[in-house]
């Protein structure tokens, strides 16, 4: 008996057949198996329709693959079927950001947020797509929401400085690298910044 029919065996004893798949399929998702695991999921949907959680599941790995709007799809009925599932509108975000759709995928995130006000990727992933949008001040605003409840987020102060240099807000975009760097001494791209900033004020006037 290989690995997947012990593995199969273990899940079948004592478990509804709809957690079998399940588990099955969050087992091939986690091993680069993504078609079946989609066709576990499936079979899980068979044997309980009104199970967000694998809708959920089934979604990820679309989103996994790039099938973005198949993703939505599943991410929607998880939402029918538990509109609290925060996780589902920050998923359904992300998916509606990679096809452009940036009002949509802020109004996701911004869902999520009211689900869920004290989770900093929310508010980092919000930024992101408010800075594609070019709303800077905006994107700094998420961003710093997202550093107030996780204050070493990894990269935010990175991407804050790098927005205030390109806005020509030097002094403020300063302290920013200064604290990436803190975090981790080898985020080059902060110290490129940083090293930017200082040129352009070591320059000789005219």
């Amino acid at each position: 008996m290989n690995f997947e029919e012990n593995f199969e065996k273990k899940m079948v004893e004592g478990n509804p057949k709809d957690t079998v798949n399940n588990k099955k399929g969050l087992y091939f998702y986690k091993h680069g198996k993504y078609q079946e695991a989609i066709a576990c999921f499936d079979k899980a949907i068979e044997a309980d329709l009104n199970d967000a959680e694998t809708y959920y599941n089934k979604g990820i790995v679309l989103k996994r693959i790039e099938k973005y709007q198949e993703a939505i799809s599943c991410f929607d009925k998880a939402i029918k079927i538990n509109p609290e599932y925060v996780n589902a509108y920050f998923e359904k975000g992300s998916a509606l950001f990679a096809l452009g759709k940036h009002q949509e995928s802020i109004a996701c995130f911004d869902k999520a947020i009211e689900l869920n006000p004290n989770d900093d990727y929310i508010y980092s992933r919000k930024g992101i797509v408010l800075e594609d949008l070019g709303k800077y001040q905006e994107a700094i605003d998420s961003f710093n929401k997202a550093i107030e409840i996780n204050p070493r987020h990894p990269n935010i102060y990175t991407t804050c400085g790098i927005i205030l240099l390109n806005l020509k807000r030097y002094d403020e975009a300063i302290p920013y690298l200064d604290k990436a760097i803190e975090i981790n001494p080898n985020d080059q791209a902060a110290y490129v910044a940083k090293r930017n900033i200082l040129q352009l004020f070591s320059l000789p006037n005219g």
